[in-house]
């Protein structure tokens, strides 16, 4: 896919917020935050799901996630159509392989099966996977924007 990771969300680049969600969910899992690289099917990954959502997001999905009053389902349609569009790309297109390890296929049953169903079928861990970056989106954000307002209060 075709994303031009210097396009700028709310101040950051792509390939910022793709760090940065990349950090925050590795922490939220317990993890250390392991190297993803751009052209690695991780990486496009999270590009595809971030700029899908931060292109589509508005002043008033912004004051919900303020308020913790946010509705999540349009963000999980769009995450998992823009999943779908990157992991049909690399299947196609890229190499059947994930990272540069060639024992790790990309074609598998799971991801075959989630490429292939509706988002209203979808099982609940792959709810939960998108609700997990999404949330991660919206709570980098609001953090961002809560601190550019206290800069501008301290001038």
């Amino acid at each position: 896919m075709n994303m031009d990771l210097q396009t700028i969300y709310f101040g950051m680049s792509l390939s910022d917020w793709v760090t940065l969600v990349h950090t925050y969910l590795c922490k939220q899992c317990g993890m250390h935050p392991f190297k993803i690289e751009s052209q690695d099917y991780a990486y496009d990954s999270y590009a595809a799901v971030i700029s899908i959502i931060l292109a589509n997001t508005t002043d008033s999905d912004i004051l919900a996630a303020l308020k913790d009053k946010q509705s999540i389902n349009k963000y999980i349609d769009l995450a998992h159509s823009a999943w779908t569009a990157n992991y049909i790309h690399w299947k196609r297109v890229r190499a059947d392989t994930v990272g540069k390890n060639p024992k790790k296929t990309l074609n598998t049953y799971d991801r075959n099966d989630r490429a292939t169903t509706s988002v209203d079928n979808l099982s609940e861990d792959d709810r939960e996977m998108y609700q997990g970056t999404i949330k991660a989106i919206f709570g980098l954000l609001s953090k961002k924007l809560l601190e550019v307002g206290m800069q501008q209060l301290s001038i």
